[in-house]
Formats: C-alpha cells, structure tokens, sequence
C-alpha cells in the first residue's frame, strides 16, 4: 500500500508540474504601472497596514481598485529562505 501511495504521489506531481509548463504565456502590459511598496495606510482603529500600490502611469479619470488582502507578511518565499 505504501508503494502504491508514493506512485500516485509522483505520478499526480508529474501531471500538474506539466501543465504548469503548458500553461499560455501572459499578454504583454498595456501600460506601465508605477508601484509605491509598503505605503503605511492608517485603518479606523488607528492600526496603520503596510500597503503596495499599483498605479497605472497616463491614465486620466477615475479607476477601479482591486483590493487583495492577506494576514500573512507580503514578502515573498523566495526571500525569506535567502534570508536565512
């Protein structure tokens, strides 16, 4: 049984690793953005969250804001094991 656990173990991992590879490459931008990293935006409580901004460069009007937020640190895997 264990045997058979670790072939689909390696056989699922074999299956996704290759459709991450076939995945279809991101259209290139449309515009430039300016990104302002860990801007310190005061909340009602008077916490202040550490905030990146993505502004689109040459826009003129108003835009839509698209919010994601994480109670986890924004900073990414891949530094944190450099770090240490």
């Amino acid at each position: 049984m264990r045997i058979f656990n670790i072939f689909l173990l390696v056989l699922l991992t074999n299956i996704i690793a290759d459709e991450i590879t076939n995945m279809p490459n991101l259209p290139d931008p449309v515009y430039n953005v300016n990104i302002q990293k860990s801007q310190m935006v005061p909340m009602r409580d008077n916490i202040r969250l550490s905030t990146d901004l993505y502004v689109p460069e040459k826009i003129e009007g108003e835009l839509p804001v698209i919010l994601i937020r994480t109670p986890y640190n924004k900073t990414p895997l891949e530094i944190k094991k450099k770090n240490r």
